[in-house]
């Protein structure tokens, strides 16, 4: 099997097995709130996609219209979208070496422009932010504060404190090669009980058979995939099924308004939640042998410090010539073109569509340009990640 960042990294046999008797167990939705609910102190709603639990949570704010929303510098589309169609325009803080906004940047974006109401932390790759600092500005100038945990569920903070346990709302991401993967799905934690009695008035629809059925045969369709890779066999099967549009994929654009989750993606989230240390751990194994081997000038020091307290979801490092070195990995049977990210509001080829204006975090510009993604899932071992991190530092002697 080749190496893969994304393309179901998170699916093995056994993910599988789980996925057909999902489609027949009984509805663990309550058992699934409970645990969450328990986890987070809050009142727990899910949804189709996370990016709808971040719409939902800032729309029940009721925001002056010119509010803006603060969001970290370097992220995805759907925090950008999920904004906007809130009715809210995003300020976009710059970043350090860490991926992540710093309180101070906060703190001088709020003197610029006095109409942030809302911070949504994102934690990036799992590495933690400065919480407590960037919660007391936020109660010093009465912004609420959103936990976005799609990179970081089971992130602990400096001080000890479980990412998701802050904040005024929490935020679950179950989709593709995210900490929780069923494919599709998130959830709304509410945590600050002043905005219970307003999420009544948000309505869901259900989604379409088709899209269940399209999620639900995912993961199967990219294990065949990654096991044919090698006899070229899977280049075609990837290539038909995405022609096709039969392949989920993690952005579509067409997915519009609020829906329901349905049984199978819960019934997959809370399998997956319950096994969740046994993956975080071997998460940090890799990790650590990634720290230990690799060149220590492509590996940024604010990272290395922090890794112990991540989620290692993906291990970052930096490189010039990144195509270069992607293509020459590519060589050896490992794919990690899938960059996390590619543009300070990725992906790159969706940048133009999002409200971000060039300049505007140069820090998160100048980043995107060489930030590359090590694998950390579970269809990885500890002698692939340290081969990699040999082949990597060949690659950077020949430059």
């Amino acid at each position: 099997m080749r190496i893969f960042n994304s393309l179901g990294s998170n699916y093995n046999s056994y993910y599988l097995l789980r996925g057909f008797f999902n489609v027949f167990n009984e509805n663990k939705n309550n058992k699934l709130k409970s645990l969450l609910e328990k986890k987070y102190n809050g009142k727990v709603i899910f949804y189709y996609k996370g990016r709808e639990a971040i719409e939902v949570a800032l729309r029940i704010l009721s925001l002056p219209k010119n509010s803006y929303v603060a969001i970290n510098g370097l992220t995805c589309l759907v925090v950008d979208k999920a904004v906007t169609n809130a009715g809210y325009k995003c300020q976009y803080l710059d970043i350090g070496e860490d991926l992540n906004f710093s309180p101070n940047s906060l703190h001088k974006a709020l003197i610029i422009n006095s109409n942030i109401k809302a911070v949504i932390v994102q934690n990036t790759l799992g590495i933690p932010v400065d919480i407590q600092k960037i919660k007391k500005i936020c109660d010093d100038n009465q912004l609420v504060l959103i936990e976005d945990l799609a990179h970081c569920a089971g992130t602990v903070y400096g001080d000890g404190g479980l990412a998701g346990t802050i904040g005024d709302f929490t935020v679950l991401s179950f989709s593709q090669d995210k900490i929780i993967d069923s494919v599709s799905g998130g959830a709304l934690i509410i945590r600050n009980k002043k905005y219970l009695d307003k999420i009544a008035k948000t309505k869901k629809k259900n989604i379409p058979i088709t899209w269940i059925i399209r999620d639900i045969l995912y993961p199967k369709f990219t294990f065949i995939i990654r096991n044919l890779y090698y006899l070229n066999i899977g280049k075609v099967i990837h290539r038909l099924l995405r022609i096709s549009n039969l392949l989920s994929i993690p952005i579509d654009l067409n997915v519009n308004n609020l829906h329901n989750l349905p049984k199978w993606y819960i019934n997959m989230a809370y399998d997956y939640i319950i096994n969740l240390d046994f993956d975080l751990i071997h998460r940090k194994k890799i990790s650590k042998i990634y720290s230990d081997n690799l060149n220590n000038n492509i590996i940024a020091k604010d990272i290395i410090t922090k890794l112990n307290k991540s989620t290692n979801i993906r291990f970052p490092i930096f490189a010039k010539n990144r195509n270069k070195l992607v293509k020459y990995l590519e060589h050896g049977g490992i794919y990690i073109s899938d960059i996390w990210y590619d543009s300070p509001v990725a992906p790159l080829k969706f940048q133009s569509i999002s409200n971000y204006k060039k300049g505007t975090c140069s820090n998160a510009e100048k980043l995107s340009e060489l930030i590359l993604n090590l694998p950390t899932h579970k269809n990885i071992n500890e002698n692939e990640a340290l081969n990699i991190s040999k082949l990597i530092n060949k690659w950077i002697t020949t430059q």
